[in-house]
């Protein structure tokens, strides 16, 4: 998994408050760093720890948090290209999204959809291969006439020789526009980029979160950070957060705050768990208080 950290400033694809270095530190100052032989495992390990501490946070907490996520982010569309260096061999072909083109080195009579001429050099090719996915003017000089409009990509003429792909399925969706082929002197780039509009994935930094003294919390709090790494050291023997035992329909949910305990019952089991006190007890200030909860 890749470790993207949320800096503070609101990070798009951010996945975790800390790194496996930064957990380390901490315990370390602690005199912690061969508890659950923390600082024996490898370095990917650790970073998946505060990873794994990170999504414990979100899953348990992400809506009690005072405040309001901080950043949105637009949408970015996925972007590839078909770049020419010379010209490509007759039959050879290329996929965009779910239309395949053929370089011809004559349009054929009677006419072929999607075939593309080979021009008088690269150039001349890119910009055929342009008419073709615009199926705009020229149908039947520089493209096959049938041809319609790639319903997959919006293209132009980025350089001389290199047509510009922009995916027409929105957000991370468009990565998936197939492009595909191994024309001789074509470069084919993959659709990549596209990203999902919307808020930040993690829930700091956020809007209008005030600490117990009155003051204004910006960016990620130490005590986030810090719980991350008490998460994430706990992690390592035991996972965080797993499926229910629970047997039979849930009757009755309880939920008390400070230290955070919940009992679930069921038809055929109550369960109670305490989750992790020391490091629960880190982010009370950061919460909505609930007292006592009752649910079903």
């Amino acid at each position: 998994m890749v470790l993207i950290v949320e800096t503070g400033a609101g990070v798009r694809g951010a996945n975790s408050y800390s790194t496996g270095a930064a957990v380390l530190a901490y315990l370390t100052a602690r005199g912690r760093e061969t508890e659950n032989s923390f600082s024996t495992i490898a370095s990917d390990a650790q970073d998946e720890a505060a990873i794994d501490a990170t999504a414990h946070i979100e899953n348990r907490f992400a809506l009690r948090f005072k405040g309001t996520k901080l950043v949105a982010f637009d949408e970015l569309p996925a972007l590839g290209s078909v770049a020419f260096t010379g010209l490509p061999t007759a039959t050879e072909t290329v996929t965009i999204g779910t239309t395949t083109y053929t370089f011809v080195a004559a349009l054929s009579s009677p006419v072929v959809a999607n075939e593309v001429l080979i021009g008088a050099d690269a150039a001349a090719t890119a910009s055929n291969l342009l008419d073709a996915i615009r199926a705009s003017l020229n149908a039947g000089v520089t493209f096959g006439t049938g041809t319609v409009a790639n319903r997959d990509t919006d293209a132009e003429i980025a350089v001389a020789g290199t047509v510009a792909l922009d995916a027409t399925a929105a957000g991370v969706g468009g990565n998936f526009t197939t492009l595909s082929g191994s024309p001789t002197n074509v470069t084919l780039t993959a659709f990549a980029g596209g990203a999902d509009g919307g808020s930040q994935p993690l829930s700091f930094p956020r809007l209008g979160l005030v600490d117990p003294s009155g003051r204004l919390v910006l960016g990620v709090p130490e005590a986030i950070r810090s719980a991350t790494a008490e998460y994430a050291v706990r992690s390592v023997s035991a996972a965080l957060w797993t499926d229910s035992t629970t047997a039979g329909d849930v009757t009755r949910v309880r939920e008390k705050v400070g230290p955070i305990e919940t009992e679930t019952e069921g038809t055929g089991l109550t369960r109670t768990l305490l989750d992790y006190p020391a490091a629960d007890q880190l982010l009370q200030g950061l919460l909505k208080s609930l007292g006592a909860l009752i649910r079903g």
